[in-house]
């Protein structure tokens, strides 16, 4: 995504084929001055001969660009979903994992994990990731025992930690769509998060779903969670099944590499 491909235009004689994370206009808003390369962007996907959006509020987005929607795909990315969890699962372990930047509301997480630790003693958090808001987020967790705060973490110890965690936090202002909810439903994890559209896309169930900047809703659905595991269970059992189902490799690299060949017949 981005502008970059009309760099590309310039000198190669083959179709182009974007894939749609987000646009500017879902990322930035009016007063940054990132929302400037709009236009540019939209002369881009344009300009292309089919723009794979990520998520059905992505390819809204870029429809809004003037792309023609019968260049438009929605296929989301492919993600690794295990036969079974590979670990034993904390009943009151949360997680946060993401860039520490105002959209994707560290900040947020961590207060919610504080209010739990409160109301449920035994319950732990830990917060994967880095960025400009690193510094804050660590001294706002040293106040709080049983909150962790790791920079970012290979690959198999996020998935043993998504394997661990009960429940995952994403209070996100806004996602072109939550990966990160994806990767830890496949891991039989439960997320939960600020009702956005690349969650709505992500996380099926509307009630794991809370209004943007409500912590005090959040910490309840999550209350609700630890109290009745059984219900937990089989919302992560659902929520493995449906990515399965609609993010599996499998699925989507086959639909991919018929995407090509489309675009290369005509």
């Amino acid at each position: 995504g981005g502008p970059g491909g009309v760099l590309l235009l310039r000198g190669l004689d083959v179709p182009l084929v974007y894939t749609a994370n987000h646009t500017y206009r879902m990322a930035h808003g009016r007063a940054s001055p990132r929302r400037l390369l709009s236009p540019l962007e939209a002369r881009a996907y344009r300009r292309a001969a089919r723009v794979l959006a990520i998520s059905a509020s992505t390819a809204a987005a870029v429809r809004g660009l003037g792309v023609p929607p019968g260049r438009i795909e929605v296929l989301p990315p492919g993600v690794d979903v295990p036969d079974a969890p590979s670990a034993p699962r904390d009943s009151v372990r949360l997680l946060f994992v993401g860039r520490m930047e105002p959209q994707k509301g560290a900040p947020a997480a961590v207060g919610v994990m504080r209010d739990l630790i409160r109301q449920r003693p035994g319950t732990t958090g830990l917060v994967v990731g880095g960025g400009s808001l690193e510094a804050h987020v660590r001294g706002f967790a040293a106040g709080i025992p049983g909150v962790e705060v790791t920079g970012h973490l290979p690959e198999q110890r996020l998935r043993a930690e998504y394997a661990r965690a009960s429940i995952v936090l994403m209070p996100s202002h806004y996602e072109g769509l939550g990966l990160v909810a994806l990767e830890a439903q496949a891991q039989g994890a439960v997320a939960v998060g600020y009702d956005v559209d690349g969650l709505r896309d992500a996380i099926a169930e509307s009630s794991l779903l809370v209004p943007v900047d409500d912590e005090d809703a959040m910490t309840r659905v999550c209350l609700e969670l630890i109290d009745d595991p059984r219900r937990r269970d089989q919302l992560a059992q659902a929520g493995r099944e449906r990515v399965r189902a609609t993010h599996s490799w499998d699925r989507i690299g086959r639909r991919l590499e018929e995407v090509y060949d489309e675009v290369r017949a005509t």
